[in-house]
This record gives C-alpha cells, structure tokens and sequence, in this order.
C-alpha cells in the first residue's frame, strides 16, 4: 500500500514558498507537495475565494487531478484551518491533520472585532500598507531583530495579492465553526504552538493539547510565536518527521 502524500498548506497572506527550506530536511519517503491556497496563485486567474469549506473542495479537486487518492494535510494557520475543514468534507481522504500557529477554536468575540478592524483598514488602505506592517509582528521581537532576511521573505509573499481576496479570506476566518470535535477525534494530529504568539492565545493552545488524547505530536515553543518555521526551522522539522512516521506505522 503506498505511502499518503504529505500537503502542506501556507497561512494567510502566504504562499507555498514557506516551505521551501522545510522540505529539503524532511526524510518522509512518501511524495511531498506544497501547494497555494486559491488566490494567493498570482499567476492563476481564478481569483474567487469563499468559505473554507469552498477553498477545501478548491483543494481536493486539486489534489484529485494530480491522481492523489489520499493524504496527510499540515497547515500554517489559516492552512491548519483549511486542514481542519478538509478533514470534515472528506474523512477518508485526509488519513492525517497537523496543526502549526493555527487553531481548532471558532473567533471569539474580540478576535471578530479584531478581524472586522482588518477589513475597515482594507476599505481605505492598499493592501500592501497593512501586509508590510504585519509581518513582523508575527515573529517574537528578538527573532524579528534576528531574523530580517526572513521577516522581509514574508512581506514580499503578499505582494501582488489583490484586496479582495484578502478580504474574502479575512472573512472566512472570522466566519468560521468550532473545530475542535475534529481535531480531538484524530489520532495523535500535530499540534505545534508559539508560546509567545500574539496570533493564537496560549491558552487556546494549552486547552486544545488538554482536549488531544494522544499528545505524541504536541508541542509548545518557548522562544516562537507566529513562525517556527523560520523561528525554529530545525524543531519544526522534526516535528512533522515524528508526525509522518507516527502515521505510517499506525495506518500500515
């Protein structure tokens, strides 16, 4: 039986390059791919976005023409919750989910008004004026300070994206449901959470390890908030390469 394939999805504002210096260090032996959520293409002309249940059906329609009859799914944020919605169109097509700086928890209610805050700058700024300001918020001060090469990689990812696209996603999260039923109903899923990430409480993260039975996969990051991938690129490597063999030992 062969191995899944392992999706990677990038967050919001992003694109697959996320993954490019994480990828050359994972020793899966199944096929890898990373792939752009719909919108964030920039040279695709399909600009149309919706809820996530619609960008997952985008996704496994994707995923479907490539010949690909079953995968493992790990998303950066606004990718862990397309994973979490890929998982509940299509159970036995996503054999297993991971969670990085992303959560399973519905917007609570001053995170709505956050977002709604996010689409009234929007209305009245280039999109571009609020990406550049944001992306190195998402980094702890000291790894933004160290960092900048890497800060400055994000920035460039969201130029060309078009306002409504990112509005349309800003919305999507705002809109979304309570997850959580999904992720604790996963075997062992990854969960990886910045400690100090402004993005994503660490108490929702705490509450979401306490609600995962099997916490093989589960970790909290010290000295990381919004980006381990760049923050702490060797731990996050780690991570999915414990994750990828934990599922392949359990589903063969």
């Amino acid at each position: 039986m062969p191995l899944p394939v392992l999706v990677l999805l990038h967050g919001f504002c992003e694109d697959k390059s996320l993954w490019d210096h994480i990828i050359p260090s994972l020793d899966y032996e199944g096929e890898i791919i990373a792939i752009n959520l719909p919108g964030f293409e920039k040279s695709n002309a399909n600009k149309k976005t919706g809820t996530l249940i619609e960008v997952a059906k985008f996704i496994k329609t994707k995923l479907s023409n490539r010949g690909i009859t079953q995968c493992m799914c790990i998303g950066h944020s606004l990718g862990g919750y397309v994973a979490l919605a890929l998982k509940s169109e299509y159970p036995k097509f996503i054999s297993a989910i991971g969670l990085i700086h992303s959560t399973a928890f519905a917007d609570s209610t001053e995170k709505k008004k956050t977002r709604n805050k996010f689409l009234k700058f929007l209305d009245n700024n280039l999109a571009t004026n609020f990406l550049a300001s944001f992306a190195s918020s998402l980094f702890t001060e000291s790894n933004a300070k160290r960092l900048k090469a890497d800060v400055t990689k994000v920035i460039n990812m969201s130029k060309g994206l078009e306002g409504v696209v990112i509005k349309n996603y800003v919305k999507a999260m705002k809109d979304r449901p309570d997850t959580r039923h999904i992720l604790y109903k996963e075997f062992a899923p990854l969960f990886i959470a910045g400690v100090q990430d402004s993005s994503v409480s660490l108490k929702d993260s705490i509450a979401q390890i306490d609600g995962i039975s099997n916490k093989h996969n589960c970790y909290l990051l010290p000295d990381v908030a919004h980006m381990g991938m760049y923050e702490s690129p060797s731990t996050i490597v780690k991570a999915i390469n414990k994750f990828c063999n934990h599922n392949r030992v359990a589903n063969h």
